[in-house]
């Protein structure tokens, strides 16, 4: 029953972000038909994120044996994301992209529905993986693997709802990384670096909260998703108001 349950959500999750991510690009490209934004912010955020942030996280954090510093640790982890995220942005806005305003938006969707398209392929390898063990029972799926023992017991130890929880998530962050490239965008055209800075504090300040649950600072994981979409909405507000000052 669990099982099915975790399927369920696993899906809706699913149907919520291609849902999520399908609407955004039509209600961007609706009178606007550039997406080299678009493929900027994709190419940014694999860039920055996967490939220098983690080598630079890891080399700090093993450096410094910060996982064994849970306090520094979610300080050093929400403000690397926050630098190197934002740093991306600005590095985008000031070289790959017009002046355009509506060039934030399509950046910030292709930064957050890169991520989000990442989180999907997560979502659709463990619904595989349930189906299988569905159908076939544990012991088939293990096959004598250690490897894949752990990943079963992995799998298997998470509470269903946490399934249906990651999909909310990602609306909510998508929200968030398309209203920093709109703060971001606005700080290299105006030519006002604070809102850079703003950028990188609202990041690490939401990150934190994440980062705190990881490290078990933090036990309550409702509180945290209510936290962040709460931040999320009050900054989505924020980024309006500053995108219908743009010119």
């Amino acid at each position: 029953m669990e099982n099915n349950l975790s399927i369920i959500f696993i899906v809706v999750s699913i149907l919520l972000c291609l849902a999520c991510l399908f609407f955004l690009f039509k209600k961007f490209s609706k009178n606007y038909h550039e997406y080299r934004a678009l493929l900027v912010g994709v190419l940014i955020f694999i860039i920055f994120v996967y490939i220098v942030e983690n080598i630079f996280n890891t080399v700090i954090i093993t450096t410094f044996g910060l996982a064994t510093k849970p306090v520094i640790y979610v300080i050093y982890g929400a403000l690397a994301a926050g630098l190197f995220e934002e740093t991306g942005r600005l590095l985008a806005f000031k070289k790959f992209t017009s002046s355009d305003k509506r060039e934030s938006l399509m950046y910030g969707l292709g930064h957050g529905g890169i991520e989000m398209l990442f989180i999907v392929i997560s979502l659709i390898s463990n619904l595989v993986l349930l189906i299988q063990i569905n159908a076939q029972g544990v012991d088939a799926v293990v096959a004598g693997s250690d490897t894949m023992l752990a990943t079963v017991n992995s799998l298997l130890g998470v509470n269903s709802y946490l399934f249906l929880i990651s999909g909310i998530e990602r609306v909510f962050t998508i929200i968030f990384h398309i209203s920093l490239s709109v703060i971001v965008f606005k700080a290299v055209k105006e030519r006002k670096i604070a809102y850079y800075f703003l950028a990188i504090f609202m990041h690490m300040f939401v990150d934190m909260f994440a980062a705190a649950y990881q490290v078990g600072i933090l036990t309550n994981i409702m509180l945290v998703e209510v936290i962040v979409a709460l931040i999320s909405v009050l900054a989505a507000l924020y980024a309006r108001k500053l995108y219908r000052q743009l010119a």
